[in-house]
């Protein structure tokens, strides 16, 4: 495809009798494949899809493993087999000047098989190729600040300012340019390591936020970064958090770090913020996710198709000169602004895994929140999330070794079914797996009562089933009961799990409008027989009498004021909390008792 042009959509009309050209033909191939490749890029973007992992065999040496890639005009970048080059045959490593080198693959075509041209009068030509091979080229170039960054969309959300920046560090500050009111939102300051140099940073600083408050109850959030030390490319992220609860700021506010209000120490060297930093902030009512959302579909079609360069950054190479003309090869990492494109099987991948880590919001700093992720996997639960609701399922077994006789109960192990904690509907089926004739294989899944089925679906297995929900767990037990002798090793199961849907989201009113009370700090750390006070805060409601109670045995016991004396004994205590005259508004505080090192 020339140029970077998917437009105007144009394709052949045919019609009876219409003399075609080669240029018919050509046009039809151009309008099919800016077709797929504008999708690719609209939904996709650019960047590494899968693959591509580069480490060095030794000194001189790269492996490249098999991948494929988009690029910025959406065409598909595949390297079908795993390739050995030495990093001096690499097209570009002559023209380098530094030692630390990006590695690049971009898209190319290549003409193949001639063939003797029936037209060389009128072309000109003696021979003519007769097929266009897609392929790939390898480069190498000295590494620029942002070089692997692809036409990311961050600048459209994030402001971001340098409050320092010289040789060695760069130091910025960042926040949404769009935040909500009644929900907190984090100022993020982010250092950077630009050089090699063995140099420490140090800072401490305000940022002014008008109509938000901070952990400190104002509107100046102290950042304070004390000796960090990282390697060249590191970066180092401070995240602090306010909350906007301003009453004449109706739409807009600024954030402000003022000229002189700032001091750095890096090695022996201080420094300062040299004259004011703003940072504009528009004030939102709906909540995080919706904006974030309408954020995202408001982008117009020509940001989404933007693109820096047709090439893609797929590691990065750190190299030592070891005389004027040799170099060796010292480390092989991926870019540090990698630019990675997320499928929905990865996407229901990183889903899947962060049921372990329920803390975890993103992962790599992209978010793994999908709105429908659905994938089929043997053996494996399969999830489809909505973000009001999930609907999870998977199979199990349950291994039969006595003899059945009518009675008898069955269990199977516990199962996760990766929904969370809380109320969850399970319903189940027995599997039956049919051989016909030896060859063709029939599945069939029966749910409910197995006796309807019992004359048109040969062994079927007549029993009751019931299901045991462990709501605060997040798993299920399944029981089976036979009414009849069965002669079977094995029952098979599918199940299906529903959580149900969050509507309070529904309507007006935010869920962020619901009373609640919380700890203001949920996790206390004491030595043994120490006394000290759990302050309580109430949301969207008046301060009201509270009532502790300590979940644990021998917990500690704690006063009808919040006062809590721990045991002698070390450990991690419970203590809930709830409201005296509304006991289903309720929170925990965690007490951790250890003792003083001596």
């Amino acid at each position: 495809m020339l140029g970077s042009s998917f437009f105007p959509f144009v394709k052949n009309r045919f019609y009876c009798g219409k003399l075609l050209t080669s240029s018919d033909f050509t046009e039809e191939q151009k309008y099919l494949n800016n077709k797929r490749r504008f999708l690719n890029k609209i939904m996709f973007g650019q960047g590494v899809v899968s693959g591509f992992y580069t480490y060095a065999i030794d000194d001189t040496t790269l492996m490249i493993e098999s991948g494929v890639a988009l690029d910025s005009l959406g065409r598909e970048v595949v390297l079908e087999k795993s390739l050995v080059k030495k990093l001096s045959t690499v097209d570009g490593f002559n023209d380098i000047k530094t030692g630390r080198l990006g590695l690049f693959v971009e898209y190319c075509e290549r003409e193949i098989d001639p063939l003797y041209s029936l037209a060389r009068n009128e072309s000109g030509k003696e021979y003519e190729y007769n097929r266009i091979s897609e392929e790939l080229r390898f480069s190498v170039r000295d590494m620029q600040d942002d070089e692997t960054r692809h036409g990311g969309v961050d600048e459209e959300f994030i402001d971001s300012k340098v409050l320092y920046e010289d040789g060695d560090f760069r130091l910025k500050i960042k926040v949404p340019r769009f935040v909500c009111r009644d929900h907190e939102v984090n100022i993020v300051a982010g250092l950077e390591k630009l050089s090699d140099s063995d140099l420490e940073f140090s800072g401490e600083w305000l940022v002014y936020s008008p109509g938000f408050v901070g952990e400190g109850g104002d509107n100046r959030v102290a950042f304070r970064i004390d000796k960090v030390k990282l390697e060249e490319g590191e970066t180092f992220e401070l995240p602090q958090g306010v909350k906007f609860e301003g009453t004449t700021i109706s739409d807009k506010t600024t954030f402000i770090v003022k000229e002189g209000s700032a001091e750095f120490v890096i090695g022996k060297n201080k420094a300062s913020v040299a004259e004011n930093v703003f940072l504009t902030i528009e004030i939102r009512k709906s909540n995080p996710l919706d904006l974030i959302k309408e954020q995202i579909t408001n982008l117009s079609m020509e940001r989404l198709l933007t693109g820096d360069g047709h090439s893609i950054c797929v590691a990065e190479i750190e190299l030592i000169k070891v005389d004027a003309k040799a170099y060796v090869i010292s480390k092989v990492t991926r870019p540090d602004v990698y630019s990675q494109i997320y499928v929905p099987i990865q996407q229901y991948a990183i889903a899947k895994m962060l049921q372990f880590y329920p803390k975890t919001s993103a992962v790599g700093g992209i978010s793994p929140v999908v709105e429908s992720v659905k994938s089929e996997c043997d053996g494996g639960a399969e999830l489809i999330s909505t973000f009001n609701s999930v609907i999870a399922s998977g199979s199990a077994e349950i291994p039969i070794t006595q003899n059945i006789k009518p009675g008898r109960v069955v269990y199977s192990d516990e199962i996760m079914h990766s929904l969370g904690v809380g109320d969850v509907f399970v319903d189940v089926g027995i599997e039956y797996v049919l051989n016909s004739n030896g060859n063709n294989v029939s599945r069939k899944v029966v749910y409910g009562d197995s006796s309807i089925f019992k004359d048109s679906l040969p062994g079927t297995i007549n029993a009751s089933k019931a299901v045991k929900i462990m709501c605060e767990k997040g798993t299920f037990v399944v029981g089976i009961r036979f009414d009849e002798p069965a002669n079977v090793s094995c029952v098979k199961l599918k199940w299906f799990a529903f959580k149900t849907p969050d509507f309070s989201s529904v309507g007006e009113e935010d869920r962020s409008q619901e009373k609640s009370i919380y700890v203001k700090k949920d996790t206390l750390v004491v030595v043994p027989n120490e006394v000290v006070c759990i302050d309580v805060g109430f949301s969207n409601m008046s301060a009201t009498a509270l009532k502790y109670d300590v979940v644990d045995k021998d917990g500690g016991v704690v006063d009808v004021n919040g006062v809590y004396s721990a045991p002698n004994k070390e450990g991690v205590y419970e203590v809930k909390i709830s409201c005296t005259n509304e006991p289903d508004i309720y929170t925990y505080a965690y007490i951790v008792v250890v003792k003083k090192d001596v």
